[in-house]
C-alpha cells in the first residue's frame, strides 16, 4: 500500500519515473485527467495504482519489466493479466495464476496480489461526513442496518466502514461486479467479541475474528487491515482508513502487507504479517 501524501512530497522528477512505468495508453488517460485540483488527485491515485500494480507484479515475475505488463478486461470489467500478449518469451508456470486487484481512495492506494486465488480489496477513508445510515438502509442487508443503528454513534462510522469494505472487497474478489451480485444479497454480522457471521443466498458461514483475521471456513478468507503507519486520524488515535481484504480458496496463507513507494530508494516497511 501507498500514502498517497506522502508520496506527494516526492516531487515531478518522481512523478516522471512513475509515469515511465505506464502503457503508452494508461500514461495518456492520465495527463488528459489533469484538469481541475480534484481531478488532479485522482489522476495521481490513478498513476499510484497502476504504478504499484506494475512494479509488484514484476516482484513475482522479474523476467517482465513493470512497462511491459498487459491487461485484459472479462466480461463484467475486472481487469486481468493477458499472458498471452506479454513480451517475456518465458513465463513460470506457477506465475500464470497470478491474480491482482486495486483500490484506491484519498490518501491511500493498496494492491492485492495472489498466486491462484481470487482476490479482492478495497480501501476508503473514514469519514463523519456522510449519512452513513442512510447508505445502509440502501445498500446493506436488513439485518446488516438494524445492528448498525444499534451500535453507539462513536463506533459506528468505523463499522459501517468495515462492512462497506468487506463487501466490497468480496464483490470485486468474485469479478461479478455490483450488480451481478447486489451489496444487499449477503451480510456481515459484528458480533460481541468481534465474532463476525456471513450468510450468502447460497452458502450459510460462520466465521471467528481475532485480531482482525477472519477466517470464513472453507470457501473464503476475510481479512479487516487497519494500517496505523501509513495514515493516522488525529481523534482518539483511531485509524483513518479501514482496508478490507476477501481471499478464495481453501489451503491457509501468508499474507504480507507492506507500505511502499514504487521505483523510490525509501525502503519498505513491514505492516503486517500475519497467517491465516
Amino acid at each position: 500500500m501507498v500514502g498517497t501524501d506522502e508520496v506527494r512530497k516526492i516531487g515531478e522528477e518522481h512523478e516522471a519515473v512513475l509515469r515511465s512505468l505506464l502503457s503508452p495508453e494508461e500514461s495518456a488517460r492520465y495527463l488528459r485527467s489533469m484538469q481541475t485540483a480534484k481531478a488532479m488527485e485522482q489522476a495521481y491515485s490513478f498513476l499510484l495504482a497502476r504504478a504499484l500494480l506494475r512494479t509488484t507484479l514484476s516482484r513475482y515475475c522479474s523476467d517482465v519489466k513493470p512497462q511491459e505488463w498487459n491487461f485484459i478486461m472479462n466480461e463484467h470489467g475486472k481487469p486481468e493479466i493477458d499472458f498471452d500478449n506479454l513480451k517475456a518469451r518465458r513465463i513460470p508456470e506457477q506465475f500464470k495464476s497470478l491474480r491482482f486487484n486495486l483500490s484506491h481512495c484519498s490518501g491511500m492506494v493498496c494492491c492485492a496480489v495472489s498466486i491462484g486465488r481470487d482476490v479482492g480489496v478495497d480501501s476508503e477513508l473514514i469519514s463523519t461526513k456522510r449519512r452513513i445510515l442512510s447508505i445502509a438502509e440502501r445498500f446493506f442487508s436488513e439485518a446488516e442496518f438494524e445492528e448498525l443503528k444499534k451500535i453507539h454513534p462513536d463506533r459506528q462510522q468505523l463499522v459501517f466502514s468495515r462492512l462497506w469494505t468487506l463487501k466490497e472487497a468480496y464483490v470485486k474478489a468474485r469479478g461479478l461486479g455490483i450488480s451481478g451480485v447486489g451489496l444487499d444479497n449477503f451480510e456481515f454480522t459484528e458480533a460481541s467479541g468481534f465474532i463476525f457471521s456471513l450468510q450468502l443466498s447460497d452458502n450459510v458461514c460462520r466465521f471467528d475474528r481475532e485480531d482482525s483475521v477472519v477466517s470464513s471456513g472453507d470457501l473464503w478468507k476475510f481479512l479487516i487491515v487497519n494500517p496505523p503507519s501509513v495514515s493516522q486520524s488525529t481523534e482518539r488515535n483511531s485509524p483513518a482508513h479501514t482496508v478490507s481484504l476477501a481471499v478464495g480458496g481453501q489451503e491457509p496463507f501468508e499474507l504480507v502487507c507492506l507500505k511502499t513507494v514504487p521505483c523510490h530508494v525509501t525502503p519498505d516497511v513491514l505492516l503486517d504479517p500475519r497467517s491465516t
